[in-house]
């Protein structure tokens, strides 16, 4: 044997050991932490054996004694599916992220602190009767069950960072709810962002720009100690500072949602039909988690979307009834401006009407990864909640203080009414579990297996007792402030109307026929397009079958184009592209598809024509205004879809202000205006897409990705945990909303439908569902992604219901014993 042929065989063992080596590395991270789905599990605090079913999509159909032991058992398999997702939650909610993530979270944990979600998390379970409290503490049971059994086989994220969680409590599912509250919340940075309109454009301009600011609302600051132009710029430094923070609140973004419902006499079954299909931004693993639960006592039987960290079903069915929700986009949030009193060593106090009362101060230590000292952030409150210029530090000396008042920070028996709707039989006990709701404001959709269709606004709104909070107001004048909160029975409700159907997609509740007496929800409503378009569906077809709503989900016709694209084909140009893309958009069938050419043309103009009107005028307020996306909780929400909206009606007009070329110092026709937006439009198409035209399709500059929160940790991890990217239709108007940052190049998709469902209301196993990637957080899991294609075609899976539907469909089944308990 040759000296040559040892030495490969050498190399060779050496590489089949390194190999190996790598192999079991991987295999010690990542595969034996799969969820166990057989077998059988002795577990402490079980009163008697569950049953857990996965179907074949990865569903968990639990069945348990009772409601306790159900509640148990969905806490293990979030546990198992989801355990970094409710830890990051949670962590984000006390504010305890760059503990773990070091200092690029410190921004995210000091807005935590100093908004308060923790103290508003003690206030909710202080509140708590019996009855909540024991549902939230067997669900903790099972988490803490699942922790205590797999102490050395957690998840991967866990020995990636090098630490094992804590016990789940009953605050930290409280926690999980206050996050959701926060993220469906209205709408301090539109507050903000009014004043930086009116302070850059002044009030007329500002008022163009803001279609649905009430007639008589002040506009400008009140007579005070406080300056237009410090708060002017108090408001762009704090908005810049939240978006820094806002990459860690990715997952609890929201956009909005489409729900809509029909009674029976429009369905081909004759048995009504719901469809729901929440927007949230997009992620891996997504935020809803799909499951059934049933105790054999008859106290719980339910089915739909969950919340990882929250025992019950959120949206979904029971037996008798079914509901899906939408954002109700309240305004839940208002900014007080403080007068501080001048003697800066004594007390701090801040001015009431004639007195000057003490504000609370608190010391909130922040540990940071990689640091031997903790962060401290001090935080001041006052009557009308926290002080938010204090966390731009010292910098913000002079300035003027501002404080956050938010419905969240008010005690709610929010989760009184989540139990309650799991238990609803009929419209009036459903009404009973949606008064108890706090935040978020929803629009929820109802059926029932008796025929009756519904809808109700659920909100806890705050009563001004002057205006509107559409602008910070002085907190030391007793005229403004809030006076309780809007009677429920005085919010938006309807039963079984007379047209068969009820529509909500984040558009305004049917309030102005209700006379001067009906009470102020909100301003900031998104646009109709999506609910117009639903219901122009609705009345082009007799009656409907599951299918047919499933396709509706999947719609992409532009309603917003209907404006826009008029004026886009009346140009005319002598250069023989810009001709092609008149044609193509003149013949277009306004459905906003990934392999569309006139597509792509569209949303190009579209976006050049919003900058060449407002971004030479707007400057640095230009992306601001027209949203990092269309209604992104981070950067102006308040302000979703209203670009669009300001955009079509000045076209109307021939001559503007707006049009004029600013950089120039000349006015602009519309036309001229439109030229030069169509030049742009094929210079841009050549640049991202390439020369050649007939490779132009939306779905080249148009893609989502769902990302996971470690993502950022590197090409490798990126790897690991991410999925796509994948060319997608819609766009933020469209049915099928896929939100994107409107900017040039385009970015990735950031909001999309992260779940759809169709109910048959009363048969069922008819019923349909997907989620946007899957069941598991656990990347080798063959549930983490099974459902993005899915998802992307426009197919649902089965929502099994009865025992011999779950039966014919199971894949496994994990028996939950107690200690020692009966077999």
């Amino acid at each position: 044997m040759s000296i040559g042929f040892q030495l490969a065989i050498a190399a060779l063992t050496l590489a089949g050991l390194l190999l190996a080596l790598v192999a079991g590395l991987f295999w010690f991270i990542f595969g034996r932490t799969l969820a166990k789905h057989k077998g059988e599990t002795e577990l402490p605090g079980l009163q008697a054996p569950v049953e857990i079913v996965r179907d074949r999509w990865g569903v968990p159909h639990i069945y348990a004694e009772s409601e306790a032991d159900a509640f148990f058992a969905q806490g293990f398999v979030h546990a198992q599916d989801r355990l970094f997702q409710m830890e990051f939650s949670r962590r984000l909610a006390r504010g305890t992220l760059a503990e773990r993530l070091g200092l690029a979270a410190l921004e995210a944990d000091r807005w935590s602190r100093v908004l308060g979600f923790w103290r508003a998390v003690q206030a909710d379970a202080a509140a708590l009767e019996a009855e909540e409290r024991a549902a939230l503490e067997a669900y903790a049971a099972g988490v803490n069950a699942f922790l205590e059994t797999h102490r050395y086989r957690l998840p991967a994220e866990f020995t990636l960072l090098g630490y094992k969680p804590d016990p789940w409590t009953v605050e930290d599912s409280l926690g999980v709810l206050k996050l959701m509250g926060w993220a469906l919340g209205q709408n301090w940075e539109g507050e903000l962002l009014r004043v930086q309109l009116v302070q850059r454009l002044g009030v007329e301009r500002a008022l163009e720009l803001d279609p649905f600011y009430p007639a008589g609302h002040p506009t400008v600051l009140p007579e005070g100690p406080v300056s237009a132009e410090a708060l002017a710029e108090l408001a762009g430094r704090l908005l810049d500072s939240y978006r820094n923070a806002s990459a860690w609140f990715g997952q609890a973004a929201t956009a909005g949602s489409n729900n809509w419902v029909v009674a029976g006499r429009r369905t081909v079954t004759r048995r009504p039909l719901l469809a729901n299909d929440p927007h949230l931004s997009v992620g891996i693993p997504t935020f809803w988690y799909q499951a059934h639960l049933t105790a054999r006592d008859g106290s719980l039987e339910v089915a739909g979307a969950t919340l990882a960290g929250v025992p019950g079903v959120i949206i979904g069915h029971n037996r008798r009834i079914a509901w899906g929700i939408t954002a109700g986009r309240a305004d839940s949030q208002d900014l007080f401006l403080e007068q501080r009193h001048p003697d800066r060593h004594g007390p701090l106090r801040f001015r009431f009407g004639d007195d000057w009362e003490p504000a609370q101060v608190l010391e909130e230590r922040i540990a940071v990864r990689g640091r031997a000292e903790p962060h401290v952030e001090q935080v001041v409150i006052t009557r009308h909640g926290p002080l938010i210029n204090t966390l731009l530090g010292p910098s913000a000396q002079g300035l003027p203080d501002l404080a956050l008042c938010w419905t969240g920070h008010f005690p709610s028996r929010g989760v009184r009414g989540l139990l309650r709707l799991q238990r609803a039989t009929d419209w009036q006990s459903f009404r009973a579990a949606l008064a108890d709701v706090g935040e978020p404001s929803m629009n929820v959709v109802y059926a029932d297996v008796d025929g009756h269709i519904g809808y109700h606004y659920a909100a806890r709104v705050p009563r001004r007792r002057w205006g509107f909070g559409l602008v910070p107001t002085p907190g030391w004048d007793e005229r403004y402030g809030w006076d309780g909160w809007v009677p429920f029975d005085a919010l938006p409700h309807a039963l079984d109307p007379e047209q068969g159907y009820l529509i909500s997609a984040n558009n305004k509740p049917a309030l102005d026929n209700q006379g001067a007496e009906a009470p102020f929800l909100g301003a900031d409503w998104l646009p109709g397009y999506r609910a117009l378009r639903i219901e122009r569906m609705l009345q082009g077809k007799p009656r409907f079958s599951v299918r047919d709503f499933a396709a509706m989900q999947m719609d992409v016709y532009s309603v917003e184009a209907e404006a826009l694209l008029p004026h886009m084909i009346s140009v005319d140009s002598d250069q023989p592209m810009e001709r092609r893309i008149v044609r193509e958009l003149d013949a277009w069938n306004l459905r906003v598809e990934m392999d569309s050419f006139a597509a792509a043309a569209y949303e190009v103009m579209r976006l050049h024509l919003m900058d060449l009107v407002f971004g030479d005028k707007l400057g640095d307020l230009a992306q601001r205004y027209k949203g990092k996306t269309h209604s992104d909780i981070f950067t102006a929400s308040a302000f979703g879809g209203k670009a669009g909206m300001a955009l079509a009606r000045l076209l109307e007009q021939e001559e503007s202000w707006w049009f004029a070329d600013a950089a120039a110092g000349r006015p602009r026709t519309r036309d001229e205006l439109l030229r030069e937006a169509l030049r742009r439009t094929a210079a841009t198409l050549y640049d991202l897409i390439g020369k050649d035209p007939r490779k132009w399709a939306w779905g080249k500059v148009h893609q989502v990705e769902f990302a996971h929160l470690l993502a950022g940790g590197g090409r490798l991890l990126r790897a690991i945990f991410s999925r796509g990217q994948f060319p997608v239709s819609g766009d933020e108007h469209t049915v099928w909303m896929t939100a994107f940052d409107l900017q040039l190049p385009f970015g990735l998709v950031t909001v999309s439908a992260t779940y759809r469902q169709v109910l048959d209301v009363g048969d069922w196993d008819r019923s349909t569902a997907v989620l946007s990637t899957g069941q598991s957080g656990q990347p080798f899991s063959e549930h983490y992604a099974d459902m993005i294609d899915m998802w992307r075609e426009g197919e649902q899976h089965p929502m099994l219901w009865s025992r011999q539907a779950v039966q014919s469909q199971a894949k496994a089944t994990l028996w939950l014993r107690p200690v020692n308990g009966k077999r």
